[in-house]
């Protein structure tokens, strides 16, 4: 649902409320003139004085029906706001993350297992618009050491949409 279908539903109903705001101008029209033609009179509460009662009826009647149009405006905006929030939940949320490399040595990058990228020395990689989640980051130093490689283990998490994480890689030369 769009907001223009929420207009549409809202306009939908505009020849009841004009057909209503008619028939209460026309109803205070008849009380005023009932009222001035029976100002002399004593009437007890319950009593039908002038014909009193057929008018505070009408006016009862009107009003259910305004508050049925306005109940009906009021679903209508209910389904709009429900169908609005599930596109909302159904939308997959993104955000960034950054791997910096503090060695001049390069690194092979694997995310979640799976090798991704290799990363120059005193380099800055981005990754835009990934999924909300948890990245766990392995970097295995790829030249450069004389024995064993470094291996770096880092997670990213990311948990609002929109949000920019950075972790770092390596040891400063």
């Amino acid at each position: 649902y769009t907001y223009d279908w929420l207009e549409k539903q809202a306009t939908t109903l505009n020849p009841q409320w004009q057909q209503l705001v008619t028939s209460a101008k026309n109803i205070i029209e008849k009380l005023k003139s009932q009222y001035e033609n029976c100002s002399d009179i004593t009437c007890a509460i319950n009593e039908s004085c002038c014909g009193n009662i057929d008018y505070t009826d009408q006016v009862k009647n009107l009003f259910s029906k305004y508050n049925a149009i306005y109940q009906k405006l009021f679903d209508y905006a209910d389904e709009w706001y429900a169908s609005v929030e599930k596109q909302e939940n159904q939308r997959v949320k993104k955000a960034t993350f950054y791997v910096v490399n503090k060695s001049s040595n390069p690194y092979l990058l694997y995310i979640n297992g799976q090798y991704n990228t290799e990363i120059g020395g005193k380099q800055t990689l981005k990754w835009e618009n990934v999924k909300l989640g948890t990245y766990q980051i392995k970097a295995v130093q790829k030249s450069g050491y004389v024995f064993d490689a470094t291996v770096n283990h880092r997670t990213v998490q990311l948990t609002v949409e929109g949000q920019e994480s950075t972790v770092t890689i390596g040891y400063e030369d």
